[in-house]
């Protein structure tokens, strides 16, 4: 098969983003970047077998991708445009986890400040802040927005880890330490902590003695091994990064090496399920986007909320397949509309139909303005 390239510019509320959508050898690739700086990438795998006889499905598969995330891009910044007076945190938190998966890291920032502006006790919006904060290298931003976080709640594990993480970054290891012991104490089998505590070890050291030769915390191993497939981590390419790392220690190749180790810090501190990202973003372009969800989304957000609900205990959960049959409800109803109208069109003097569309059209308005007050209180 000839690989090909897609390039498109476009420009959209100020930022003017360039897309590479290539069709490589086992998949097709799209690269997302602003002024030289990769934002994000997406790939669709390729079945070997098809390649051969089925070329023009594959090229039209990298067209659909490409076309796809211009569509993503445009249909984020109408939302933003959309949600810029709604007052309800959560929406603005979700937001903002949509902006920050995206890389729109300043964007995503301004959405969590004001989550945190309108519920000022929002700890999930803190820790996200400080992510951002984090990928920006604004490690003492990061710091003290964490810290007032701790200040307004009980000292969480996962808060005290987040924090030490941003005392590694800005060299101060001592505070550092104690925010990772006193995390380990509060949760014994946190194994976040126990990877950046090795990791702390090891630059420690390294500071004290850069001449010496590298030896690497077997702390450090084990706790990299347990992550490698850790449930929890939502990332398809951690398991990868991991091994990758893991084999140049096994082998003894440690050229890099602490740069490697830092690349799985940061990517651990900022990492988030992107499931339930997708889910944000899904349940955004209905409230904030296009009128109509397509029912194959919907289908794809109810058939995984069913299958992992049962096994959550979390009320947000149940709501959130809530909202989803409120969606369906409300598209079920468009269709009905439509379909009526059309039995109408293709006979006027059809009894049935011309009551139908009448009682219809009388509760419309009523009943989609009632759907969207539910879904937005």
């Amino acid at each position: 098969m000839k690989s090909f390239k897609l390039l498109d510019e476009f420009k959209v509320s100020g930022h003017q983003f360039q897309i590479i959508t290539e069709l490589k050898k086992t998949e097709v690739e799209s690269a997302v970047s602003e002024a030289g700086k990769l934002l994000y990438q997406k790939w669709y795998s390729l079945k070997p077998d098809l390649l051969k006889d089925h070329e023009q499905h594959w090229k039209d598969q990298a067209y659909q991708l490409h076309e796809q995330i211009v569509d993503e891009i445009e249909t984020i910044f109408n939302i933003k445009e959309k949600i810029a007076n709604v007052t309800q945190p959560n929406y603005r938190y979700r937001f903002g986890r949509v902006l920050f998966s995206f890389n729109f890291i300043k964007e995503a920032i301004e959405e969590f400040k004001t989550a945190i502006e309108l519920k000022s006790d929002y700890i999930k919006a803190y820790r996200k802040l400080a992510a951002c904060y984090m990928k920006e290298h604004e490690y003492a931003l990061a710091a003290d927005t964490l810290k007032k976080a701790l200040n307004m709640t009980s000292p969480f594990p996962d808060i005290l880890n987040d924090l030490g993480v941003a005392y590694t970054f800005m060299n101060d290891y001592e505070k550092a330490r104690d925010c990772f012991v006193k995390a380990q104490e509060m949760k014994p089998d946190f194994l976040e902590a126990n990877f950046h505590l090795g990791l702390l070890l090891l630059l420690s050291s390294f500071e004290e003695e850069p001449d010496q030769k590298l030896v690497i915390p077997v702390r450090l191993i084990r706790s990299l091994k347990a992550l490698k497939n850790a449930s929890y981590i939502k990332d398809d390419l951690w398991k990868e990064r991991v091994e990758f790392v893991l084999d140049k220690i096994k082998e003894n190749k440690l050229d890099g090496i602490i740069a490697n180790l830092i690349d799985l810090q940061m990517k651990l501190i900022t990492r988030d399920d992107p499931v339930l990202v997708k889910f944000d973003l899904f349940f955004l372009k209905f409230m904030y986007g296009k009128k109509k969800m397509e029912e194959e989304s919907i289908e794809f957000y109810e058939s995984w909320l069913m299958e992992n609900i049962q096994n959550f205990k979390y009320a947000d959960y149940w709501n959130d397949i809530g909202v989803i049959h409120l969606i369906q409800c409300r598209n079920y109803f468009l269709n009905a509309l439509e379909e009526i109208e059309r039995a109408y069109q293709l006979n006027p003097h059809f009894t049935e139909a011309s009551e139908n569309l009448e009682k219809i059209k009388r509760i419309k308005n009523g009943f989609l303005i009632l759907l969207r007050a539910l879904l937005k209180n």
